[in-house]
């Protein structure tokens, strides 16, 4: 055995994350999400459950009208989070949030 195969067994290479996967990301506040979507590679895109954005990033208690049209400074929020990080965000019917890295 070369010194070559030694070293190859010991480092294992890192598991390949495909890239149209979508992985949920850490919602316990909001640096935990600032550092998660930081994790995201240029165009990877990872989600939390809308109920964790609310609690985050809505004055509305009721989730149902988290985001809605009446709630402009939940929506503001989010938005800011989102431009501020560089992703596309997508508000889904399955209540979801998605959050896309653009570069």
């Amino acid at each position: 055995m070369g010194l070559r195969d030694w070293f190859g067994r010991l480092s294992a290479a890192p598991p390949i994350r495909r890239f149209d996967e979508d992985r949920r990301l850490h919602a316990r506040d909001e640096a935990a999400l600032s550092y998660d979507v930081g994790q995201l590679v240029s165009g990877g895109r990872g989600w939390i459950a809308q109920a964790d954005a609310a609690r985050m990033f809505s004055p509305n208690a009721d989730l149902r009208y988290a985001f809605g049209e009446q709630d402009e400074e939940g929506r503001g929020r989010l938005d800011a989070f989102a431009t501020r990080h560089g992703l596309r965000l997508d508000l889904m019917p399955d209540g979801r949030v998605y959050f896309t890295r653009l570069s």
